[in-house]
């Protein structure tokens, strides 16, 4: 996906699908300034907002302001991000799997990755500007859960870290860590296996595979 980097207050020219753009906006945490609008072209050139993301680096010192690359298709690993409400997430989700994961890696996202929230928490730029509004605390529980049960396979690891955040998304994520998801697998290793998320009052998702290369998922609000 390419990513282009505007100046505040501009709206992308000629957009083409597929393409994504980080408008600057300039609003300051203390003199960090970390700020931009997310917006994504879809077909027809039709812009979708997607809302705001602060982007952070590894070493940030204030007074200062994020600088990624003015065209890019992935940010370097000195950058990290942060949605800055569950409508960005929600909007993501709304725009398919493949978009939504393109976009949270290519940005380097802290909830999608929490080893990586794990190594920029400490950061200043992270405490004073990325998390100025948004709690630490809710971004685990949010997108992992507090009790995630799974397999040594591949197959399970594999959906744990990619389906278990599109379903906590699209259940527009509970805020509160006694709120959180439980992950519980049920088989045994190559045969069946079921896994049943549960997000009280919200979501009740299962994923079902019979075989390491086919996943079924049957989703539907808790009872």
């Amino acid at each position: 996906m390419q990513f282009t980097v505007l100046p505040v207050g501009t709206r992308p020219a000629s957009p083409r699908p597929g393409q994504a753009f980080l408008v600057r906006d300039d609003w300051d945490d203390h003199h960090f300034k970390t700020t931009f609008r997310l917006v994504y072209a879809e077909a027809g050139g039709y812009l979708v907002e997607i809302g705001l993301v602060k982007i952070g680096r590894f070493g940030m010192a204030a007074p200062a302001r994020t600088s990624p690359p003015e065209d890019f298709e992935a940010l370097d690993g000195a950058f990290f991000s942060l949605g800055q409400s569950d409508a960005y997430y929600v909007r993501l989700c709304e725009l398919g799997a493949g978009v939504q994961h393109a976009v949270l890696r290519a940005l380097n996202d802290v909830a999608f990755n929490l080893d990586l929230l794990s190594r920029a928490r400490t950061e200043s730029v992270m405490g004073t500007s990325l998390l100025r509004s948004v709690d630490a605390d809710s971004v685990v529980a949010r997108f992992r859960g507090s009790e995630i049960s799974a397999g040594s396979s591949a197959e399970i690891t594999d959906v744990t870290r990619r389906h278990l955040f599109d379903a906590l998304c699209s259940a527009h994520s509970p805020r509160r860590p006694d709120q959180a998801a439980r992950l519980v697998r049920q088989g045994d290793f190559g045969m069946a296996q079921e896994l049943t998320l549960h997000v009280p009052g919200r979501v009740h998702a299962r994923w079902t595979s019979r075989s390491r290369r086919q996943l079924r998922v049957h989703e539907g609000l808790a009872g």
